[in-house]
């Protein structure tokens, strides 16, 4: 079977938003299980700089042969004339076509460039059409799907949902489904491992031995409900004098002092560690350093982070409005609440204080994260649909 994946940006865009690891994960693991994977991009990295890779010639990156385009104009629509050239005239070669975007270039010209041909293709968008994204620039996103983007959408053979929420979102919307599915987003058992010296996490960052660790694991962003976190950690920590948050990742500079205003009027300055973005070891060690972890976002497809907490056995307290947050409280793996500074408070205060709750939380979220979570199955799963819809097609 041989799989064509167009994503705007792709690795080593490691400074680039959206799910290149996660798709290179899954496409390193289809390519352990016999698929044949080429994947189609840009050469930019975030902030529109660019990659110091060949362009239009093989890369290969886990077995995966990766080509590299130049962008071309206009430049934030990530359009590629030499993409377009070389997707005109290779289509055929594939048995289906994955496209990872829209509202960028990509959705257009593989759905125009696959219909033309005659082959099939998926559409994955990971949250861009729930009801908060959707929200943002309005006006703008209609028009864009009025005239561009509805059209991609209707013509794909399948789209791709990361939760039942997302998919929920999507339908509220009105949009066209022709057949949708619900993969999880996922990790890969062999780049994250159970850390064994959390205890260099503490010391690195003045963390007490005998402290209980909150952990935001994330970009700092406004999206990510911080403006409820800090309130209600100042909340825990009048209650819970052990209690430290840390916040792991980065943000603008901008949103930063912001964060930073909102810890001072809080008066948590001294309960509060910023640690910027955790990579490796350290990234590793957080985890395994923590008590629980913490989502309070406006929205999420499903994060990345929070998966990752239930790989490391973290109890999670998420809210309502998050991708996964139904199924944690589910499996028992965390705690669903409103966006709410009270709810939050009180979520993490219960697994602070109720250490057999707590513990049978973090059974349940590493066995979820096992069974369910991990890239290996995930990569399987999607074969299973490859599989479907080229039979499909060739049986017409």
């Amino acid at each position: 079977m041989k799989i064509l994946h167009v994503i705007p940006t792709y690795l080593p865009a490691y400074r680039s938003s959206g799910p290149i690891n996660l798709t290179h994960g899954m496409n390193k693991w289809l390519v352990r299980n016999g698929i044949e994977v080429t994947v189609y991009t840009t050469a930019v990295d975030a902030p529109h700089e660019r990659l110091e890779v060949p362009l239009g010639t093989p890369v290969y990156i886990d077995g995966v042969r990766v080509f590299y385009f130049p962008v071309s104009f206009p430049r934030r629509w990530f359009y590629s004339r030499e993409l377009r050239r070389k997707l005109a005239t290779t289509v055929r070669e594939f048995d289906l076509v994955h496209v990872t975007s829209v509202f960028l270039a990509a959705s257009t010209l593989v759905a125009r460039r696959a219909v033309r041909a005659g082959v099939p293709f998926i559409i994955s968008f990971y949250g861009t059409f729930m009801r908060v994204p959707l929200k943002y620039h309005a006006a703008v996103k209609r028009i864009y799907i009025a005239f561009v983007e509805r059209w991609n959408l209707a013509h794909a053979d399948a789209l791709h949902f990361v939760t039942r929420q997302e998919e929920g979102d999507y339908l509220a919307a009105g949009l066209p489904l022709r057949r949708g599915g619900v993969i999880p987003r996922g990790v890969d058992p062999e780049t994250l491992h159970v850390s064994s010296a959390p205890e260099e996490f503490r010391k690195k960052f003045n963390i007490p031995a005998d402290a209980r660790v909150i952990l935001f694991f994330g970009r700092l962003f406004w999206i990510k409900g911080l403006d409820t976190l800090i309130p209600a950690f100042a909340g825990v920590a009048r209650m819970r004098p052990d209690a430290v948050l840390v916040l792991a990742g980065y943000g603008e500079s901008g949103y930063e002092r912001e964060v930073g205003q909102l810890i001072d009027e809080n008066g948590v300055r001294e309960r509060v560690r910023l640690t910027g973005p955790l990579f490796g070891a350290d990234k590793e060690n957080a985890f395994a350093a923590s008590d629980v972890f913490v989502l309070p976002s406006y929205t999420e497809a499903a994060s990345i982070s929070s998966i990752e907490a239930l790989f490391f056995g973290l109890p999670v307290v998420i809210t309502e409005n998050c991708g996964l947050a139904r199924e944690i409280a589910e499996v028992g793996a965390g705690l669903m609440v409103p966006k709410e500074t009270e709810a939050v408070r009180d979520a993490l205060i219960k697994v602070l204080s109720d250490p057999a709750a707590a513990a049978g939380m973090r059974r349940s979220a590493k066995s979820f994260a096992d069974s369910d979570l991990m890239l290996d199955g995930i990569a399987k799963r999607f074969i299973g649909v490859y599989t479907e819809i080229i039979k499909g097609r060739s049986g017409r």
